[in-house]
């Protein structure tokens, strides 16, 4: 695959000498090279095989943790067990012998080798940045041992000669990108752009983005993907551990994070100027952590030998210090960190969240976590001031006043983990520190508290990301008001569960108790300051309210009967073109046909009720002629797979929120697990809810998932931002809650008004066993049954009999002019105050801070579960037994009628439906 697929830069890099090893050795065995036969030449396969006992344990354990819900993308682009169990890797000094082979054979033997264009871009690469990566530390004074020089000389020399043996074979390939690109990485250019040290260095990776760009403007010139390998092998180039290998791969790291780092501010600065909505920028934010945890994980053997990432980085640093020509030690005051003079060298390094997390974590206690508390010891955070410090050691005191005031705010969430509605990253890091009692850091955690440092000091002047997510609560608040309790309780848990601080509230406590001598901050600090985390909390209110409502719409199964029954009105001309239900006309579009329909549109009455009949479950064979139904023709057919069901929408601010709201030890996503998430996105935005993508759409996503291949990570989070932003219409626009009540009322006005129509004699007893909130959703299906004179029994018919959709029709106006046909609008705009939602209002009890008891919801809506059975079809038959039995069944429907006759038998069954 191409190189850009990958994680990072040095994962670019990596992949590059792995298709040169690849290449090379597939390529020359296929031509009788025997060398990596022999046991100098190659070292033997690695095989994973079947562990044993408890590291068997331990490989389950992890692969549980790794596991995702439905619909959620995986951790790493491969499905778990179908990659490589093979490894087999190709050591360097056998590059050379190889080459030498291929050339000889196709000189001499006169067999035609092509080399693809994968290759000779790979190799110029890795030639091209290793080289002038040496050339930049040797330029800047950074010292390198001698022997580790001379392993670094090695291996370009290694792929320098097996270019100069190839050449006469590269001569035909065009690799006119790599050129450019390393043209414009010398060290002299880099120099007379920019005095900075780490942006000389950084500027040696550029060359994998202005290969990526090449290649993404010249389509037809993307390489095929390499010779595959055999089966579960993988072919990988010797890990070379040299200080300057590993001084190259925490530059590319560091390069990956600091190109995050500035797409992150770019999209709060969008945030800003409300280009994009502040859940859309904090998701993409949390998910920038991810990746980075996920590139620093790739690297982990690397370091492992030299301490780890935090180590080396901290050696790093100090190393780049001296390049400067700084002392790292040389510290003005006792008190400081390091020297001062090289604040911006260790901002670039990450040194200073480093080590201010790692001071808190390393003395902080499981057991004492709730009533951590900062005395002000070092001064407290200048809100006015934010990033305008004019000196470092202002700066310096800005950095650690406010990660000193964060980290006991972190330390009450982490004890209160179960608690929580979202787990971001920062804090799943912070747990996972305090809870194992790690002595290091993780450097993807340190860019995670330095970038929450950047939007405090940048953007978070004010309350405004407090205020809208307060204001998103009272929202969703206000929309859940009719609902009953038992459908609501996540919902409002979700929308309430910081209606009151629970950090201040902990600390009087603490205080009352005798553990602290005083609350020193004010209430909602820590949310205040927290830009990110008040979106997260307003991205998790919004998914709830989506999957909630949806369950509690798709039900009692009112909306599938609702949408036909108003289909068949305006394909029937029964109401004015200017009687439209918006909101369930929305709906309709968001959902398909196939939410609500079996096959086409049905356009004729005896369509509408066979329609809903198969919808609710009845098969297609029942529907057959009377002849080729033998003895069953009195028996309904059922075919489960029928039933209509809606969809969730929004797939990737699902899958967000999936992750978010689990505590606990889990797989990052890595770059690839957040492409595969953006497809499966974007393909379940053109597919239906019986999983058939639009035709049209296919090109659509392909050409999205060859863009999306071509960025780097920090690309890949504005996407997600977008894809984010996209969505934000199902989750805030249209509420499922507000669709099924408005649904359900209507019914309830439908059937008052069959109800009161002429004719009516005494109502029959209803159906044992049903209720009225049971049979309700059927009210259409009824409709359907006396407009086309049929019933489910294909033995007997029902009156026919037009007065009911002519009713309905009515009710459906006058519905409509009433505003109830625009609800979700009105509401979307509609500005709610505290005290109209006072009554839910969520206390502490959800910290388990007190003791308050909780109430219980009524029974509306909540007669049936999903629809499962034969519960629909049963309950139909039901209606439509009673009204056989009323007019003495088996009589043969005559043409419509105005509402005589056979129309006030089947009033008198509605009027029994209004009794029950």
């Amino acid at each position: 695959m191409p190189p850009s697929s990958l994680n990072g830069y040095y994962q670019q890099y990596k992949a590059d000498t792995d298709i040169v090893a690849q290449w090379l050795e597939l390529t020359a065995k296929e031509h009788g090279y025997q060398g990596s036969s022999s046991p100098s030449a190659s070292n033997p396969a690695a095989t994973r095989g079947r562990r044993k006992g408890k590291a068997r344990k331990q490989e389950q354990a992890k692969a549980t943790a790794t596991a995702t819900a439905p619909g959620q993308a995986s951790s790493s682009a491969a499905t778990p067990g179908a990659g490589p169990k093979t490894t087999r890797i190709i050591k360097t000094r056998d590059f050379e012998s190889m080459a030498t082979h291929i050339a000889s054979c196709s000189s001499s033997s006169g067999i035609s080798i092509s080399i693809p264009r994968y290759f000779a871009r790979a190799l110029d690469r890795v030639i091209s940045v290793r080289k002038t990566f040496s050339a930049r530390l040797a330029s800047n004074g950074v010292q390198i041992s001698a022997q580790s020089d001379k392993s670094h000389s090695f291996f370009v020399e290694v792929l320098e000669k097996v270019r100069e043996v190839l050449r006469p074979l590269l001569a035909t390939v065009q690799v006119s990108a790599v050129s450019v690109a390393a043209e414009a990485a010398t060290p002299e250019t880099a120099s007379e752009q920019s005095n900075d040290l780490l942006h000389n260095l950084f500027a040696v990776l550029e060359v994998y983005q202005t290969s990526s760009q090449f290649e993404e403007e010249q389509p037809d010139a993307v390489p095929p993907s390499p010779p595959p390998a055999p089966a579960q092998t993988a072919y990988v180039a010797e890990q070379a551990t040299s200080a300057m290998d590993l001084v190259f791969a925490m530059t590319a790291l560091l390069g990956d994070l600091s190109h995050l780092r500035a797409e992150i501010m770019e999209l709060w600065t969008c945030e800003g100027t409300k280009t994009l909505d502040l859940a859309s920028v904090s998701v993409a934010t949390n998910t920038a952590f991810e990746l980075a945890r996920s590139m620093e994980e790739d690297l982990e053997s690397l370091f492992k030998e030299v301490g780890g990432t935090h180590a080396f980085v901290t050696t790093y640093f100090r190393s780049l210090c001296k390049a400067s020509g700084l002392d790292p030690m040389a510290k003005e005051q006792p008190g400081d960190p390091y020297n001062l003079a090289a604040y911006h060298v260790a901002d670039h390094c990450f040194i200073n969240t480093l080590t201010l997390v790692s001071s808190f974590t390393a003395t902080a206690m499981p057991s004492s976590a709730a009533f951590q508390d900062y005395n002000g010891k070092f001064g407290w955070y200048d809100e006015d001031l934010g990033c305008d410090g004019t000196s470092n050691r202002q700066r310096w005191t800005q950095d650690l006043t406010a990660v000193l005031e964060l980290m006991p705010d972190l330390s009450f969430l982490v004890s209160k983990l179960d608690c929580l509605s979202v787990v971001d990253e920062i804090t799943r890091g912070v747990a996972c520190q305090i809870q194992e009692r790690r002595k290091t850091t993780p450097l993807w955690l340190a860019f995670a508290v330095q970038v929450y440092l950047d939007i405090l000091q940048t953007f978070g002047g004010d309350d405004g990301a407090l205020e809208m997510m307060q204001e998103e609560s009272l929202r969703i608040k206000h929309s859940l008001l009719d609902v009953p309790d038992a459908h609501r309780r996540a919902v409002l848990r979700a929308a309430g569960l910081w209606d009151e601080d629970p950090i201040w509230a902990a600390r009087k406590l603490a205080v009352a108790a005798g553990f602290l001598p005083k609350v020193r901050s004010p209430p909602n600090k820590f949310l205040r300051r927290n830009p990110m985390y008040c979106g997260l909390l307003v991205h998790h209110m919004r998914t709830t309210l989506h999957m909630e409502g949806l369950r509690y719409a798709a039900a009692p199964g009112a909306l599938v009967g609702v949408v036909q029954l108003y289909h068949a009105l305006r394909r029937e001309g029964l109401v004015p073109d200017d009687c439209v239900w918006q909101d369930l006309k929305m709906l309709w579009r968001l959902q398909g046909n196939a939410s609500f329909f079996v096959g086409d549109l049905p356009t004729t009455k005896e369509a509408y009720f066979s329609n809903y009949c198969l919808s609710i479950g009845t098969s297609v064979t029942h529907w057959a002629a009377a002849q080729s139904r033998r003895k069953t023709k009195n028996k309904v057919n059922v075919h489960s797979a029928n039933r209509r069901n809606l969809k969730p929408l929004a797939h990737l601010s699902l899958a967000v929120s999936h992750r978010l709201e689990r505590p606990g030890a889990r797989a990052p996503w890595s770059a690839a697990a957040v492409r595969e998430v953006l497809s499966l996105s974007l393909t379940q935005r053109f597919t239906d809810s019986r999983s058939h993508i639009e035709p049209e759409a296919k090109a659509e996503v392909e050409e999205a998932k060859l863009r999306w291949a071509a960025l780097l990570p920090a690309g890949l989070i504005h996407q997600v931002a977008g894809m984010v932003e996209s969505e934000w219409y199902f989750l805030t626009c249209f509420n499922f809650f507000t669709m099924h009540n408005e649904a359900w009322l209507f019914l309830e006005r439908l059937q008052a008004g069959l109800v009161a129509g002429p004719g009516l004699g005494s109502a029959p007893p209803p159906p044992r066993g049903y209720s009225n909130a049971q049979m309700l959703p059927f009210v259409s299906g009824v409709c359907f049954a006396a407009a086309a004179g049929q019933s489910l029994d294909r033995a007997q018919t029902v009156p026919t009999s037009d007065a009911p959709l002519r009713t309905a029709a009515a009710v459906l106006q006058k519905f409509v002019r009433e505003g109830h046909g625009r609800r979700m609008d009105d509401d979307t705009d509609r500005e709610v105050e505290p005290h109209e939602v006072q009554a839910l209002r969520q206390g502490l009890n959800l910290w388990h801070l007190d003791e308050k008891g909780r109430g219980v919801g009524d029974e509306r809506c909540d007669a049936r579960g999903p629809a499962g059975g034969n519960e629909d079809i049963d309950m139909l038959m039901s209606l439509l037994k009673v009204n056989m039995d009323m007019n003495g069944g088996g009589s043969s429907g005559g043409g419509g009628d105005s509402g005589g006759g056979g129309g006030g038998d089947l009033a008198r069954l509605l009027q029994m439906l209004s009794r029950m």
